[in-house]
């Protein structure tokens, strides 16, 4: 039986299977939805309410180390609508 990699959305601080989750890297200070760049990514559960708390607890720029242009969050807000 095949291993499935768990990961922790950043949202909820809840454990979920790695495919029911978004992947989000940053590339020169905008965040991308990406399941194949390499490099740091956080997860995100797909729900609205854990992109906020996310956003409101600044968990994108404190789990991936880096800043990130708040235009570029406001961008994600469209995947959850």
């Amino acid at each position: 039986m095949k291993k499935i990699p768990q990961r922790t959305c950043i949202g909820c601080n809840q454990i979920f299977p790695q495919n029911d989750l978004l992947r989000f890297v940053v590339h020169d200070k905008q965040i991308l939805l990406s399941a194949d760049h390499q490099g740091r990514g956080v997860y995100l559960c797909r729900k609205l309410e854990c992109y906020q708390k996310a956003q409101k607890r600044k968990a994108f720029q404190y789990r991936l180390k880096q800043s990130i242009d708040q235009s570029s969050l406001d961008k994600l807000l469209s995947l959850f609508n």
